[in-house]
């Protein structure tokens, strides 16, 4: 490691091994770490899909209204979303691995799931992360550029929460978890080769070290971990989703 310098850690597979194994106090004396939001290239954003971008900012405000405890709002996001959904499934546009028949299966599944909550009036935060996580699996397999800007969002969210000298640990642990949702869709449904399985599993093994610490209250030791995982995220999508990221 010490021989390595950052360009060479950035680029390489044994510059990723060591973002996501070494002690993180060890990197950030080196300089090796400061905090680096997931970016999608050019490519990527041309494949953005507009719908796909509604439904994700809907999800957004609910999980705000969530937090705010306005049910009658959140009826309204829920049924943006389920408008979200139909507008997705009438003009699917150009979804990665396009199968009809699954595509339809989750679409409909998420949609299901809405109408239900709409009806039964259930906006608890067990039932609203739920939709959450159906949402996230759905987009991040067919659509995996929103699901990558969408994990921007996450961290950007994230990181102005840990700016404040005590963070909502409810709100981080809800954040947390939607952007892990977001991660192992995509590392499930667009799979690489190489040491694909080991630094994703590593990756994903740095949300549960950050959810412990948010449950320990330990807000410092979150800090220094999530710029570690932000660098290893840009690292493992650069290496992995050349054609996105």
């Amino acid at each position: 490691m010490t021989l390595m310098n950052r360009r060479e850690m950035l680029t390489s597979a044994a510059g990723l091994t060591a973002v996501l194994t070494l002690p993180v106090d060890r990197l950030l004396a080196q300089g090796q770490l400061q905090y680096t939001p997931l970016e999608l290239n050019q490519q990527g954003q041309q494949l953005l899909d507009p719908n796909v971008s509604n439904l994700d900012d809907h999800e957004e405000n609910a999980l705000n209204d969530l937090f705010n405890g306005n049910q009658n709002q959140e009826a309204n996001d829920f049924r943006d979303l389920d408008q979200d959904i139909n507008a997705i499934l009438g003009n699917p546009g150009n979804p990665v691995g396009f199968n009809r028949d699954p595509f339809l299966q989750e679409g409909r599944g998420c949609q299901e799931r809405i109408r239900f909550c709409l009806r039964m009036r259930d906006f608890r935060e067990t039932t609203v992360m739920t939709v959450v996580q159906l949402i996230d699996s759905f987009v991040g397999h067919w659509y995996p550029c929103n699901d990558i800007l969408e994990i921007n969002h996450c961290e950007t969210k994230i990181w102005n929460l840990l700016q404040d000298p005590r963070p909502d640990p409810r709100m981080l642990n809800v954040y947390l978890f939607h952007m892990q949702w977001e991660l192992d869709s995509m590392f499930r449904y667009h799979r690489s080769n190489g040491m694909f399985q080991q630094h994703t599993t590593a990756l994903l093994g740095l949300c549960g070290t950050l959810r412990q610490s948010v449950v320990a209250r330990n807000f410092q030791g979150c800090r220094t971990d999530f710029v570690r995982f932000t660098v290893a995220t840009s690292m493992v999508y650069k290496r992995y989703y050349p054609q996105w990221c």
